[in-house]
């Protein structure tokens, strides 16, 4: 097993902590970790995997290690996130890589890879949002925030934090995800017409029995993220 290298990167002026495991030459993977974590989460991964591939795994601007300038310095939204990220590969010299993206990841990654296709061998995406419709309606609590961070500050911290708000995102995700072979409840209106459509069409699941969702996770790097050192001053990156 490859030792995890832990090093700073300069990218234009900012200080971007990344860890690097596995041999220069190797075929390179890049893993873009979640909100609210860090390149800790995929640290596992970087344990099982480093020798035959080489892993980089970067803290984005205001999380992890990585420098946290504050929101009038540096506008804190995906776009300006992903070009920072780009910025990175290229001062490290990886010309190829394969992508894993999480969560945050997605938003991030997903900009990368349209605006550098030719860079990208695969693409792996775990659990990460690449729609409008995905986000549903406990967001706009967060929109309201990034437009007006003074006012709308205390509706966040309840929105993150207050056991009503994590039980409401947990039925969201049930009515958004339900287990296969049952119906979608009626409670599914916020998601967009053209999305129901598209399940409606779907062909109907094999006769054998699928994986459950236990099994399929263990083809798939553990989610084992550990609270970032610090978070993003000021507003949170819009989306999409």
């Amino acid at each position: 097993m490859d030792r995890t290298a832990y090093r700073t990167a300069d990218v234009d002026g900012l200080k971007v902590f990344y860890r690097d495991a596995g041999p220069d030459d190797a075929p390179a993977i890049l893993l873009l970790h979640g909100f609210p974590s860090s390149s800790r989460m995929w640290q596992p991964l970087l344990d099982r995997l480093a020798g035959p591939f080489r892993l980089v795994a970067p803290d984005y601007p205001g999380f992890g290690h990585s420098d946290a300038p504050g929101h009038a310095e540096f506008a804190y939204t995906f776009d300006h996130l992903a070009a920072v990220i780009g910025r990175l590969t290229e001062v490290l010299g990886l010309r190829r890589y394969s992508l894993v993206v999480q969560d945050y990841g997605g938003p991030v990654g997903f900009r990368l890879a349209i605006a550098h296709p030719e860079r990208l061998d695969a693409l792996v995406v775990q659990n990460a949002v690449a729609h409008e419709d995905g986000l549903g309606p406990l967001w706009q609590t967060r929109r309201e925030f990034w437009a007006d961070c003074a006012a709308h500050e205390a509706a966040l911290r309840e929105n993150f934090f207050s056991f009503a708000a994590t039980t409401r995102r947990s039925k969201q995700q049930a009515v958004a995800d339900p287990p296969r072979g049952t119906s979608r409840p009626a409670a599914a209106s916020h998601l967009s017409t053209s999305a129901r459509r598209t399940r409606r069409a779907a062909p109907p699941p094999p006769a054998s029995p699928p994986r459950s969702r236990r099994a399929a996770r263990t083809a798939t790097p553990p989610r084992a993220g550990q609270a970032p050192r610090r978070t993003a001053q000021g507003c949170r990156p819009t989306c999409c």
